[in-house]
């Protein structure tokens, strides 16, 4: 899933993102507590706080998953950003907009996504 419906907010949104300077930042001990203690309460494998540019997704804190930076192709997230509000997927596989999506069919065989636009 890409930005495809761009919201009418996309301009400003990746102002004030450009303007926080969190995108590519040094590791934050307090982002990282927040994401284990989220994901232990949650009882969720991966976890992750995640900032989106025009092109790809960077999860600044993350737990369950090496990786930092993903494209927007495969990324949850863009349906968050697209809506606009808290997206609750119960299961991927039953989901015709996730079914298919690499995080479902490979690692780290993804089943509930739950997103939250900060």
């Amino acid at each position: 899933m890409t930005l495809n419906a761009v919201p009418p907010d996309e301009s400003a949104r990746l102002a004030l993102l450009s303007a926080s300077k969190l995108l590519d930042s040094e590791v934050d001990p307090a982002f990282d507590a927040l994401v284990r203690l989220l994901g232990a309460q949650m009882n969720c494998p991966v976890a992750m706080i995640n900032l989106i540019d025009s092109h790809r997704l960077w999860a600044m804190a993350r737990i369950g998953i090496e990786q930092r930076q993903f494209s927007l192709l495969d990324a949850f997230c863009a349906a968050t950003i697209c809506q606009g509000d808290v997206v609750v997927i119960p299961d991927a596989q039953d989901d015709p907009r996730f079914k298919h999506n690499a995080w479902v069919t490979g690692p780290p065989h993804a089943r509930f996504y739950a997103g939250v636009p900060l």
